[in-house]
């Protein structure tokens, strides 16, 4: 073997190892500046993640990125309403269009290392294959997209910092999945409505919710202090969660792609239109949250399936049947903590609430607004 061939198979060799540990090093060494090569990656890849706004104290200290893949620290400091935002955008160099799927991360520390800071995504929106909705990127073509961090429910905690790594997905359009529809859910729905309408039922259930512990019990032994809502999350005592399997008769699933998996729900009782004639005999819509993600994350966002059920009065007080109000609410909603732990993780109830102008929070619109509406 002659010396330019030794030197050649070295140099391929160096090269081969390096191309292998390159999603890797993206955690601990590549920082990369935005002079991405569009002909090395024949997909959907970040070419620029900068620094867009933030207010009060917030600060981003540091961002880098491989293929789709972000890995960012950013600072919220001492103000309860301090954010950072952060313009990522992605260049489609495959031979077909491009849809968001979802936004992927792993169960480590190391990957969301925050609870108590979450996410929220703006101009980029899981596609729908039935609708023909949500974010494509075409052959050829950018997009742009922001990435806001703030802290859950507005509470700054001791940790004001988090350092993150987030796959943002895009697949060909023929490889995304649809979302689960009403038409597939196993039972869940239709079961909550029996439930509601059922006296002995409905009693379980709202006798169950009302069965809470002192502020102090809660923290000290576990069980919910606020008798709002109840569910079989994360840090739900098991009173909660065998009262909620027995009156579900085991339809604790939802069928996705012919398969059972297994649901995480909670169930809130809350005035949502602000109308004392709907819902119960104080005005509240019951609402049902479902998921199938893993909630042991704060602060992350997962695949979330909603739907708020209601009656009406006559005037001559006489109730209708408990029916859920327009079409079941799909999408995804933030990891926060679930009351009475100080642990564990249940779905932002809030997703689906709407703004008005003044971007203050119009609960009415939560069962007003369209499937396609929420935010």
């Amino acid at each position: 073997m002659n010396k330019f061939k030794v030197i050649f198979i070295i140099v391929f060799t160096c090269f081969f190892s390096f191309c292998c540990i390159g999603y890797a090093a993206v955690i601990d060494d590549i920082s990369v500046t935005g002079n991405v090569i569009t002909e090395a990656q024949e997909k959907v890849f970040i070419t620029d993640a900068v620094y867009s706004e933030g207010n009060s104290t917030g600060t981003l200290s540091s961002v880098k990125y491989l293929s789709s893949i972000m890995n960012s620290t950013i600072n919220l400091g001492n103000a309860n309403n301090a954010k950072v935002t952060i313009k990522v955008t992605v260049y489609n160099n495959a031979n077909e269009a491009y849809g968001f799927n979802a936004v992927k991360y792993g169960t480590s520390i190391d990957d969301y290392s925050n609870s108590n800071v979450e996410y929220t995504l703006t101009d980029l929106e899981r596609y729908s294959p039935s609708k023909k909705t949500g974010t494509v990127v075409e052959v050829g073509a950018f997009h742009t997209f922001y990435i806001t961090f703030n802290y859950v429910d507005g509470n700054k905690i001791t940790d004001t910092t988090l350092t993150s790594i987030l796959n943002f997905e895009f697949l060909p359009l023929t490889e995304i999945t649809e979302d689960v529809t009403v038409s597939t859910i196993s039972g869940v729905l239709d079961r909550f409505k029996e439930v509601l309408n059922t006296t002995s039922d409905y009693n379980t259930l709202i006798n169950q919710m009302n069965d809470t512990v002192s502020w102090w019990e809660s923290i000290m032994s576990g069980g919910r202090s606020d008798n709002s809502y109840i569910g079989t999350v994360v840090g739900s005592t098991t009173d909660d969660t065998g009262v909620l399997e027995g009156l579900f008769l085991g339809n604790l699933y939802i069928n996705i792609d012919g398969k059972k998996v297994d649901v995480t729900i909670m169930i809130k009782r809350e005035n949502v239109d602000n109308n004392r004639n709907t819902g119960d005999s104080s005005g509240n819509e019951m609402s049902i949250y479902m998921t199938s993600a893993n909630l042991t994350t704060n602060g992350v966002q997962v695949p979330c399936y909603a739907g708020v059920f209601t009656r009406t009065k006559d005037s001559s007080g006489n109730y209708s049947e408990w029916d859920i109000v327009g079409e079941m609410f799909t999408g995804s909603a933030t990891v926060n903590g679930y009351n009475g732990t100080g642990s564990g993780g249940s779905v932002n109830t809030d997703t689906w609430r709407q703004n008005d102008a003044n971007g203050n929070r119009n609960n009415s619109a939560t069962i007003t607004v369209a499937i396609d509406k929420y935010i």
